[in-house]
């Protein structure tokens, strides 16, 4: 690899890494509001249509993951259909949360006034921070220490490439 390559590597990284962890921030904080703010959202009726696990799929393999209640309520004459249960780990189990809704289950919904296809089934927010921000943080910090300490290496080298020319030129001059 040549030198101008591992130079563009060294700083690339790092900015990728900034970018993630931007997002990640920016994408954590706005669930933590989102959740905050649920704490005062309005309350309707809602029916649960189903309780079921979530599937997913990563290549080859194939899933359960969390359950996933989905249920229909109406807001100003318009119906809704959210599976957001809670912005919020609020510990239960999944056997608990089979246990506390089933189909056709009357429940309060809370949803956002100014988006009322935002709603869940538990509002508020934990008390300590969320995840994602925190893995935002901890990754645009490497980040940014990461391009830190390859910047300066890269001006280190620059600095001595640049004196031992100096240096060349020099005794060149005086052997004329």
């Amino acid at each position: 690899m040549k030198k101008y390559d591992s130079q563009i590597l060294n700083i690339t990284f790092p900015i990728i890494l900034i970018l993630l962890g931007v997002a990640l921030v920016v994408l954590g904080y706005d669930y933590q509001a989102k959740a905050r703010s649920s704490a005062t959202w309005p309350k309707t009726q809602g029916l649960v249509l189903t309780v079921d696990y979530e599937r997913t799929s990563a290549g080859r393999r194939t899933g359960l993951n969390s359950p996933l209640v989905t249920y229909r309520y109406d807001v100003n004459g318009s119906t809704f259909i959210s599976d957001m249960r809670s912005f919020r780990d609020d510990g239960k189990s999944s056997k608990d949360i089979f246990k506390e809704y089933t189909p056709n289950q009357k429940v309060s919904v809370f949803y956002n006034p100014i988006k009322p296809s935002q709603a869940t089934l538990v509002k508020g927010a934990n008390s300590h921070p969320d995840f994602g921000l925190i893995y935002g943080l901890v990754i645009l910090i490497s980040g940014l220490v990461t391009l830190a300490i390859n910047g300066i290496g890269i001006i280190k080298k620059r600095k001595r490439v640049s004196n031992q020319r100096v240096h060349s030129i020099a005794g060149s001059a005086r052997s004329e």
